[in-house]
């Protein structure tokens, strides 16, 4: 937030190489998600909380208005780094799909210790493995109650049957939910794709005329 470090280190008339220009974008970018995350006086004091440190504590709320109510419509996507295209919470989704579009292994390295990195894996491995467990156990109760033939055991079966039925359908939906919210994401990110596309061919067009 300070116009002098921006000026001296982040003006775009200081910065001719392509890897300032990229660190000018990722600024505006970082920047912009000040507009979006603070919009009540509530959520400046949390950010200026001490274990944050997001903005300096001598700021009031009037002079954090008049310094992002610009923020939001001055800085275009094109001016800010295209990591924020899709804002900042979205990293770990950007990481989920580096290695498939991106050919990396990641898009912005978050763990540097193996332990956080396998951490992330443990809550679906034991969902699935437990969802496994609950099926097995109704099956063997099952074969387990045929091989007895007992008549009064039906409602063992019953119960089994229905326990597998409402695991399997708690994973279907899960999954569902899953494949719709992927869904959400693509059909926006194709959206915003064609409206990139067109926005610069329109631009292209725009500098043809003129030259014409």
């Amino acid at each position: 937030m300070s116009y002098a470090f921006w000026r001296d280190y982040l003006s775009g008339y200081t910065l001719s190489d392509e890897r300032g220009k990229r660190i000018r974008q990722a600024a505006l970018g970082y920047l912009r998600t000040y507009h979006h995350l603070i919009q009540y006086e509530s959520d400046l004091r949390i950010a200026q909380d001490r274990s944050l440190c997001l903005v300096p504590t001598d700021i009031t709320w009037e002079q954090f208005c008049n310094f992002s109510s610009d923020l939001g419509s001055s800085i275009d996507d094109r001016d800010a780094s295209p990591r924020y295209s899709y804002g900042e919470i979205r990293l770990t989704r950007l990481n989920l799909y580096a290695p498939l579009l991106l050919g990396r292994s990641h898009f912005q390295r978050v763990e540097y210790q193996y332990g956080s990195y396998f951490a992330r894996f443990y809550g679906p491995l034991l969902f699935v493995f437990g969802i496994a467990s609950v099926v097995l156990s109704g099956l063997e109760v099952i074969v387990s109650v045929e091989d007895g033939g007992a008549g009064w055991m039906g409602a063992t079966v019953w119960v089994s049957v229905t326990a597998i039925v409402a695991s399997c359908t708690l994973l279907l939906t899960l999954g569902l939910l899953l494949v719709y919210k992927v869904a959400r994401e693509w059909r926006f990110a194709i959206r915003d794709r064609r409206r990139r596309l067109e926005e610069r061919a329109a631009g292209r067009a725009v500098v043809d005329n003129s030259m014409v």
